[in-house]
């Protein structure tokens, strides 16, 4: 099996595993993820991070909520946590 094949089926196991949890802490490993990337071989300037990070995140929402309705979404599953 390529190893290209393996990250994905690695990829699902942990999307099932994740998928159910709230936003916050969606948020919080995302993170946690990003925080990993910026310490890797591919962000070796802030430049090229800023660059990259503007390349694929920007316009990448895709949805009809406001910023106030997702906020408000966000905070209330935080809520319910406590």
């Amino acid at each position: 099996m390529s190893s290209n094949v393996n990250s994905i089926k690695i990829a699902d196991t942990y999307w099932n595993f994740l998928k159910n949890l709230n936003s916050d802490i969606k948020i919080r490993l995302i993170e946690k993820l990003l925080a990993s990337l910026m310490h890797s071989s591919a962000f070796n300037s802030p430049e090229s991070r800023t660059e990259e990070f503007i390349r694929k995140f920007n316009g990448a929402w895709v949805g009809n909520e406001s910023a106030e309705e997702i906020t408000k979404n966000i905070l209330s599953d935080y809520q319910s946590l406590e």
